[in-house]
């Protein structure tokens, strides 16, 4: 095309718009002309390129006046669209697209911002700014799809990175916008809004800033927080992923608008996971934003980036301090800390010291290497500045805390740091600031460890000063400070201990003896004076005793020495206890002791190994020439001394000194012996003292001098000890008492050769009889101090006294009837002593006397084995059987140890003497014959069978004592058959103390059996535990069933189960001797850590064992791991001790035995033991909340779902209980693992769970199953994505089963006792329960699975949806499956089309449902489904619904009818318009049904909505009602013919008479004659016939019909008309014999009538005729009453009103049959006679009809043409008229007759004008004063002015 023909078009085109002078004509030329003439832009002339940007301009001025003209957005957007074009057409364009966008309305800018989206990919940058500004600007507005998947398909950007890059940013910057509108520099002038001039703040530049906000594209300030509002709703829909929309969304969280944070928070909430935040380019962009850029050289300033606000800075705080990946970035991470720290104040500041500590916790230790320096320097200047606060403050030193526990260097070369922190922590008053320090230091203590020479050389100042501190915290701090870094090997840190031991608060002194002695028992616990330091290293003995020594030397010639009235102490006595104290526990520690010799007192030889050793390496005093030895006792001593030569100190302390001297003294008797002999005197006055320690230690004392004195010194000494028993002095007679038996019990060992005589001499029987006589004292402490001298006395030596007998001399019986014979004062007898001891065992109530008494008493067959008392003995122990303290049974049970194997028992208390290495020479594994031992376990066997609890407690604490003690002696290694039974059985007790005593009992036993014994021994126990073999037990009316504790326990507390799991797990394993190993570890009872229990060596079984159980874990970790959640409380606690006891790290054994594990829950899942399944379900729950997907737990999956929803419906509730918790770990880790991110492996666990979930989930009878099955799927759907598109054909259908399945069960109640009379409330009610069903968590699952069909699936889809469609059982499913429909008619449209006839003929079932709701639903279906369908498809379905319209009459089918079309008008109008002939002439007969007055129900409202449903059809796909009439009154007229003349419904033919007469007055001349003729004769065949409801109809139809003129029925066309015509005449002939009939007579008359004023006839008379009867009636009853005396109020007032209305119809009629050229009155008078009649009396509606009437004959009589006869005739009845007439005009009750009298008046006085002057005054006046009053009465406006101007006229013609 030639540039001149260019230049003419676009002239043309010029014209036409400069023509265009109304905004109708603007619209079609834009239209019709823009596209064309952007595209002439690209013309290669330039003219034409010229002219078309004139117009272009002209365009552009024209549009902007008029804003309501639309511009063509479709074809500018599909022009844009176009590649191929040049750019200038696309610039040029996108001006016109953004004037058309802003024009349209919401819905349609809602399809054209998707597609503007896509249409940024790969587009200039101008033209991508300019997009996105428009994009932004509609955001608010747009609809989005209701789920993120939709939304991401929806747009599309999943594969557009490009495009979703440059949306995102642009969105960001939009959120970054400041809110105000304008910039004012720093000085307060407003600058030009140029880049150049100003700077903005807020992580934006002012470059971008300025692209938003100025230019011809420039955002509205004030939309500004609605442009943002969109992005955030964008941004949260779901249509990017999360880690995409972090960035904004956390910009948007920190927005000052609360609504829009509020929405972005929930979003973040919804959409992005932990995860997100641990993405690298997620936490970079936090950055970017957080930071801003930084200028280099040659930036530009306004390209520079300033950091975010402080408010947004603080938003992004929470996160980056959430994110591991922050702290990793450690450069950014200080820069950021650089930007908000220096302040040292505010929140920016608190914020980044909290990130920092971050950062130092995360970041990897090589960065925070490199980076520490600067991490210091930072913290360091805040904490030094004056203006930080204390809260800042003290966060700068926590983070000095959290990077030394990273690197430890920086802290450890530079002490300054440390010291300025001592400083600070001192110098401060805040506690806040002290706190923060304190945590610092004590982080840094770990780094500071072990300094290096010259690296911590002040610390020791530092600290000190500390200590001198007022505050506790501070001198706590310093003495934790000093153990840490230094160590209790330290000396200084030890002095600083022991000082603090004195100290005024109790968490300093606490703190002290943590540091020396550990948290643990106090040193008094288990009766011992000393307790063993803790601490790694502690300093060596030698050193530590030379330390003090000097320290207390210098110490005591200060003033500080502590002063009491007896002398100086170096220091206070707290102090210089604990001092004693931990020196004896470094001695012991040294030497190796450990707890458990500490307990049982057997550890001598070891301290003088220590000594030896020492003594071997040499000491390092200033005096070389002393032994060591000598100068290790010197120095003891001088310590000691300071106390024990104090007698004013507290005897705490002295029994410190005597403790630490007296285990020196013992590991060396034969050096020590004769230097602690010089100070006798001293001990002797200790042994006066009350407390018994003092006495005890020093009565101990007295064995070591003994040991070393020769005979005669040793008879001297002993005689000088036991003198003290004769003084009077309670305390005295007792340190002689314990003195003596001390001296005894060292016979055997003195060093000069054993001693034995003196201990069977005179001496000692004086001695046995003072220690006998004591026994009966009525003083506890002389007891206590007597049965320990008779247990030292006896342990060694038989008791020099006579045995004694019933008949013993010695013994005088006291009358009778008494039970304890009186002692005489001399000759006491073994006999006697035995009773004593057993009498205080039985009737005491101190367990201390007890115990000794016990003990003393077993003592007897230690140094006397074959005592002739021993049974006796035995015997008085056994009485004790009913005592229920446990520790006094442990006691009683050693007792019987040393009765059974006397000296043999590893309980038998052997001297102290006997353990160092320099005496002991008796060898202990030699044993003699044990002739009690037989004796002894068949009592206590004996007594294991006793009836109440107690005694069989006490024997089975017995036999486990007898065991632990005596298991090693061969004689009874041949009952430990009998004992292991006696065990077993005690396995069943109630009592927790009886079952673990049994349980440890037990274990012992096959520790103690020889090999060839153990075999046996286990199948007994197996077969016992298993089998349930228990022996049985006699019960009378006496023996005490349950304990008063023990009433409401669980029943299943019995102790048998424990055991028995045991046994079970151990023979399971093949392993049946593992059951001992269980049973020493499941052990958990408070009684093992008492002092008693404590000495069964807990911890080294439990080390034992683990070791022998290690080659059994890969059996053994499986059952005890589901064993850990039994129900049994008891077994519960067992299994975790053994887990504990054998596996070090639960998860590493977890992982490594995954497998069995698994195999073992699955397979004990259905046990038939409900504690089984039960803690089975619990371990599974905990085993998958951490497990990793592994292809064995994975293919594991629907064994696991099976098993589990068959146990959630267990009998049992707990069971139930504990399958849901399994259930709910088991569906979080299948939708772990079943994740369209996992791939083929999620595909695979799809393809095996998902059946399950489905078959036996959904299908499953139990509501708890199905509940967790759906919730499963919906998750798994929500995740799977695409992996689930193979499963979708399954899935859909039998999920909208389960629709109707988990409706409410009250709803289904309500809806099935609705009446048949409430169908108002039955619809309300489907509704409900439909939109119910619509939110369901199951559609909302099919929702998701919709999502993956395609034309693969889409065929079993739908044959899975039809037999559903056709048969499915409740209303939710229906109205689901139709939803379904609905949703793949939108989704798969294209696909979906071969099915669509089968959905159809499926929909018609429902259409026919009794349900509204789901008439309603599939009628919509069915709206959406033609619209796919094939037109045959849509042809049948029409006249289907024609069919149920025209032939049925059911009501509910014609309802469905309108649906159906109503709803394919709405979703599908072009298939509508399409089959319009055959739809639309239906949809005009039904719209015109209207519910009878006599036939109105209860369906009335049903009838009105589907008429309502007809009328919208119409009114939708017509152009108005004439317009749709003209366009297809072909088929219109053919069905309302066919419906008058064929249909046998009167309703129908009532409708068809209603469109009819709808036909004639729309249509009037366009009716043809053919078609008025065929009509008007079916509608007078119609009013020929009988009588029916609704013929009221037709005489309307007849009468619109016949006002028709008949020249405008002539068709148009030289074709005759085929149909004969109806004339006039018969047709009035017709209706006046319809007058005469009774009913429908008023409908006749009108219809009369109208026919008459439609044509020229005269029937004035006939017409008369007719209604004289009726007019002659109403002039001569008047007002009168016309009813029966019978009838009702009611009846009557509606036969009075028909009559009026009848009346009123007649006088209309005779008005409108007046003849138009009326030239003769004569005929008149009778007329107007009874109008003069009747007009009076009349009701307003027949005054109304009689004045319209006169109206009538004032116009139709034509005066010019009446001869004078008639002229006169007429003047007469004029005259007559108008006084009558004019009454009514002061009718002010009713306007309408007023105005009607007016019009009468008004066409009198015009007749009147061709009349002579009337000369009646009397009728002028009155009618002039009828005008005069209607003037003052009158209120219409109207009728005032007519009333003014006839009256006006009036008085000329009175002139």
């Amino acid at each position: 095309m030639s540039s001149q023909k260019d230049l003419e078009l676009l002239e043309r085109v010029f014209l036409r718009f400069g023509t265009a002078d109304t905004d109708e004509k603007l619209k079609n030329a834009v239209s019709r002309f823009l596209c064309p003439v952007l595209l002439k832009l690209s013309t290669p002339y330039p003219d034409a390129r010229k002219k078309a940007i004139d117009l272009l301009t002209h365009i552009s001025k024209q549009l902007k006046s008029r804003p309501a003209i639309l511009l063509p957005a479709e074809d500018l957007l599909a022009q844009y669209e176009n590649r191929s074009l040049q750019a200038i057409v696309h610039n040029f364009t996108i001006v016109y697209l953004r004037m058309a966008i802003h024009r349209l309305t919401a819905s349609e800018r809602n399809v054209i911002v998707p597609r503007l989206i896509r249409s940024l990919e790969n587009r200039p940058k101008p033209q991508q700014d300019s997009l996105l500004h428009l994009i932004v600007q509609q955001l608010n507005d747009l609809r989005l799809p209701e789920t993120p998947a939709e939304c991401k398909e929806f747009f599309g950007l999943q594969n557009k990175p490009a495009v979703r890059n440059v949306l995102l940013d642009c969105m960001l910057q939009v959120l970054l916008l400041p809110a105000q509108s304008g910039l004012v520099d720093p000085s307060g002038e407003t600058r030009s809004m140029t880049p150049g001039h100003v700077s903005v703040a807020g992580g934006i530049s002012t470059e971008s800033y300025f692209h938003f906000m100025s230019g011809p594209n420039a955002f509205d300030p004030q939309k500004l927080v609605e442009y943002k509002s969109g992005i955030v709703k964008f941004l949260g829909s779901g249509t990017f992923d999360a880690e995409h929309v972090a960035c904004p969304l956390l910009v948007a969280a920190g927005l000052s608008l609360r609504s829009l944070a509020a929405i972005a928070i929930a979003s973040m909430k919804t959409l992005i996971g932990p995860e997100v935040w641990e993405r690298r380019e997620v936490v970079t962009k936090i950055y970017d934003i957080f930071l801003g850029t930084e200028k280099v050289d040659d930036t530009r300033p306004e390209l520079v980036r300033p950091p975010a606000e402080v408010m947004a800075q603080l938003n992004l705080f929470p996160y980056l301090m959430k994110s591991k990946e922050a702290a990793l970035q450690i450069d950014a991470a200080l820069r950021l800390v650089s930007l908000c720290v220096p302040s040292g104040t505010g929140k920016p500041c608190e914020q980044g010291l909290r990130f920092l500590q971050h950062v130092c916790e995360n970041a990897t230790t090589s960065a925070l290497q490199s980076k520490a320096s600067s991490v210091i320097h930072t913290c360091y200047s805040i904490s030094k500045s004056e203006t930080t606060t204390a809260t800042i403050s003290s966060l700068a030193f926590t983070t000095f805390g959290k990077l030394a526990r990273r690197v430890a260097e920086p802290f450890r070369t530079a002490p300054a740091l440390i010291g300025f922190m001592f400083t600070e922590l001192t110098r401060t008053s805040n506690s806040d600031l002290r706190q923060g320090i304190y945590d610092c230091l004590m982080s840094c203590i770990p780094a500071l460890k072990d300094p290096d020479s010259g690296q911590g050389d002040n610390y020791p100042v530092l600290v000190q000063d500390c200590m001198k501190h007022e505050v506790a915290q501070v001198r706590v701090l310093a003495l934790q400070f000093s153990c840490g870094v230094f160590g209790t090997s330290h000396m200084p840190t030890v002095d600083l201990c022991l000082q603090a031991a004195d100290d005024s608060e109790e968490s300093v002194r606490q703190t002290a003896s943590r540091a020396l002695f550990g948290v643990g028992e106090d040193r008094s616990a288990h009766g011992r004076l000393v307790q063993l330091p803790v601490g790694e290293t502690i300093a060596p003995f030698n050193q530590l005793l030379s330390h003090l020594v000097r320290k207390c030397e210098h110490q005591i010639k200060t003033s500080q020495a502590h002063t009491v009235s007896s002398g100086i102490l170096p220091f206070s006595p707290p102090v210089f206890r604990q001092l004693l104290s931990y020196l004896h526990g470094c001695l012991l520690r040294n030497a190796g002791v450990t707890n458990e010799q500490l307990l049982l007192g057997a550890y001598q030889a070891s301290i003088a190994e220590l000594l030896d050793s020492v003594c071997e390496a040499g000491f390092l005093w200033p005096t070389p020439k002393v032994a060591p030895v000598e100068m290790i006792w010197k120095e003891a001593w001088q310590l000691a001394d300071y106390a024990l030569s104090l007698r004013s100190l507290s005897r705490e302390l002295h029994a410190c000194g005597l403790a630490f001297i007296t285990d020196l003294c013992f590991a060396k008797p034969a050096d020590f012996g004769p230097k602690i002999a010089k100070h006798f005197p001293l001990l002797k006055e200790f042994l006066r003292v009350a407390n018994e320690d003092v006495r005890s230690l020093s009565a101990r004392l007295m064995a070591v001098i003994a040991v070393s004195l020769d005979s005669a010194s040793l008879v001297t000494f002993s005689n000088e000890v036991f003198q003290l028993h004769q003084e009077k002095a309670l305390e005295s007679m007792c340190g002689a008492l314990q003195g003596m038996g001390s001296i005894m019990s060292s016979l055997k060992y003195n060093i000069n050769g054993p001693q034995e005589e003196l201990a069977h001499g005179q001496f000692a029987t004086d001695v046995a009889l003072a220690i006998c006589k004591s026994l009966g004292a009525a003083s506890s402490s002389l007891f206590l101090a007597s049965c320990q001298a008779l247990g030292d006395f006896a342990s060694c030596f038989p008791l020099p006294i006579c045995d004694g007998s019933d008949d013993d001399p010695h013994l005088v019986e006291t009358k009778a009837g008494a039970e304890k014979p009186k002692l005489l004062e001399v000759n006491w007898s073994k006999l006697e002593v035995i009773k004593s001891l057993s009498d205080k065992i039985i009737s005491s109530t101190d367990s201390r006397l007890q115990e000794r008494a016990a003990l003393s008493l077993g003592s007897l067959l230690i140094g006397e084995q074959d005592l002739v008392h021993h049974k006796l003995v035995l015997d008085s122990l056994l009485k004790a059987k009913r005592l229920q303290q446990a520790e006094v049974q442990f006691v009683i049970g050693e007792a019987l140890s040393f009765v059974a194997v006397g000296r043999h028992s590893t309980a038998a208390p052997h001297s102290a003497l006997s353990l160092s290495a320099a005496t002991s020479d008796e060898k202990m594994d030699t044993y003699d014959a044990c002739p009690h031992v037989k004796d002894t376990l068949t009592a206590v066997l004996k007594t294991c069978k006793a009836d109440d609890e107690t005694s069989r407690q006490s024997a089975c604490v017995w036999l486990l004592c007898l065991v632990k003690h005596c298991g090693h002696v061969p004689a009874m290694q041949e009952y430990l058959l009998d004992i292991q039974t006696a065990f077993i059985a005690m396995l069943t007790e109630r009592s927790d103390i009886v079952q673990e005593v049994a349980s440890r009992g037990l274990s012992l036993v096959f520790d103690h059996s020889p090999h060839e014994q153990r075999d046996g021994l286990m199948e007994i126990l197996r077969d016992t535990l298993l089998k349930g073999r228990r022996s049985g037990r006699h019960v009378d009316k006496k023996t005490k069933i349950l304990d008063e504790h023990v009433i409401g326990k669980q029943p299943e507390g019995a102790g048998i189960s424990t055991y028995e799991e045991l046994c079970s797990m151990a023979n399971d394993l093949n392993q049946p001797d593992l059951v001992y190993k269980f049973m020493n570890l499941a052990n958990h009872h408070a009684i093992w850590n008492s002092k008693k229990g404590a000495a069964f060596g807990v911890s080294f079984i439990a080390e034992h064992c683990k070791e022998a159980l290690q080659e059994h874990l890969g059996s053994i970790v499986p059952k005890l791991y589901h064993y850990q959640y039994d129900p049994n409380v008891k077994v519960q606690l067992a299994m975790t001790n053994i887990w504990k006891a054998i596996v070090s790290d639960p998860q590493k054994a977890v992982a490594e035995y995954f497998v069995p594990i698994l195999n073992e829950l699955c397979e004990e899942l259905t046990n038939p033991q409900w504690r089984t399944r039960q803690s089975c379900c619990l371990a599974l729950a905990d085993f998958l909340r951490g497990a990793v997907a592994r292809r064995e737990l994975v293919d594991a999956l629907p064994g696991l779902w099976t098993t589990c929803l068959r146990v959630r419906d267990d009998i049992k509730e707990s069971v139930r209980t504990a399958a849901d918790s399994a259930c709910t770990s088991l569906s979080k880790f299948t939708v772990r693992v079943c994740d369209s991110s996992r791939g083929d492996s999620g595909k695979h666990a799809i393809e095996l769970v998902l059946p399950v979930l489905l078959e036996k989930g959904m299908r499953s009878g139990v509501p708890e199953v199905k509940t967790i099955s759906l919730a499963t799927i919906l998750q798994m759907a929500k995740n799977t994505g695409p992996l689930l598109r193979p499963h979708v054909a399954v899935m859909v259908p039998m999920l909208l089963e389960g629709l109707t399945e988990l409706e409410p069960k009250v709803l289904s109640y309500i809806a099935l006792h609705v009446g048949a009379d409430s169908d108002e409330m039955q619809d309300k009610l489907d509704t409900a329960r439909i939109s119910a069903s619509k939110i369901s968590p199951l559609m909302e699952v099919v929702k998701l699975c919709l999502f993956q069909v395609n034309k693969d699936n889409l065929g079993d889809l739908v044959g899975g949806l039809v037999p559903l469609l056709k048969g499915g059982i409740g209303l939710g499913t229906k109205a689901g499956c139709a939803d379904v429909v609905v949703m793949l008619c939108r989704q798969v449209h294209d696909d979906i089309m071969p099915y669509a006839g089968k959905l159809l003929a499926a929909l018609l079932h429902g259409l026919a449902d009794r349900s509204s709701g789901v008439r309603r639903s599939y009628a919509s279906c069915t709206g959406h489904v033609v619209k796919n369908a094939k037109e045959s498809s849509c042809e049948k379905l029409i006249e289907r619904m024609r069919t149920w319209y025209m032939e049925k009459e059911d009501e509910e089918l014609h309802h469905s009818a309108a649906l159906v079309l109503h709803a394919i008008s709405r979703h599908s109008p072009d298939v509508l318009q399409r089959h319009s002939a055959a739809a639309l002439p239906l949809v005009f007969l039904a719209m015109h049904a209207k519910p009878l007055p006599s036939t109105q129900t209860v369906d009335e409202a049903n009838s009105l909505d589907t008429l309502s449903l007809w009328q919208d059809v119409w009114q939708e796909n017509t152009p108005g009602t004439e317009g749709g009439i003209r366009v297809n009154h072909t088929e219109l007229i053919a069905l309302i013919n066919t419906t008058l003349t064929t249909s046998s419904s009167w309703l129908l033919k009532r409708q068809a008479a209603v469109g009819a007469s709808t036909i004639a007055q729309k249509l009037g001349s366009g009716l043809s004659s053919n078609e008025r003729n065929t009509l008007l004769k079916s509608l007078l065949g119609l009013v020929e016939g009988r009588m029916w409801d609704g013929k009221d109809a037709v005489y309307q139809a007849v009468a619109d019909m016949a006002s028709i003129p008949a020249k405008e029925t002539i068709s148009s066309g030289d074709k005759p008309a085929e149909i004969a015509s109806v004339s006039n005449a018969d047709l009035v002939d017709c209706m006046l014999l319809q007058c005469k009939k009774r009913r429908y007579r008023r409908e006749a008359l009108q219809c009369t009538g109208r026919i008459l004023s439609a044509v020229s006839i005269d029937r004035l008379s006939a017409v008369f005729a007719a209604v004289a009867p009726i007019v002659e009636q109403s002039g001569k009853h008047g007002g009168g009453s016309d009813s029966d005396d019978s009838d009702s109020e009611s009846t009557t007032q509606a036969r009075r009103s028909e009559k009026e209305l009848l009346r009123a119809a007649a006088f209309t009629a005779i008005g409108q049959a007046w003849p138009s050229d009326l030239v003769s009155v004569e005929a008149c008078d009778p007329m107007m006679e009874c109008v003069l009649a009747s007009l009076p009396s009349a009701s307003w509606r027949v005054k109304v009809a009689i004045l319209n009437c006169v109206t009538a004959f004032t116009s139709k009589c034509d005066l010019a043409a009446m001869d004078e006869d008639n002229r006169s005739l007429t003047l007469v009845l004029g005259v007559r008229l108008l006084p009558a007439v004019a009454e009514h005009l002061t009718d002010a009750k009713f306007t309408a007759v007023q105005a009607a009298s007016l019009k009468s008046v008004e066409g009198l006085l015009a007749m009147c004008e061709f009349l002579p002057l009337l000369d009646d005054l009397d009728i002028k006046k009155k009618v002039h004063q009828q005008l005069m009053s209607m003037l003052k009465l009158s209120s219409a406006s109207t009728l005032h002015s007519r009333c003014k101007t006839l009256r006006q006229k009036y008085f000329t013609f009175m002139q």
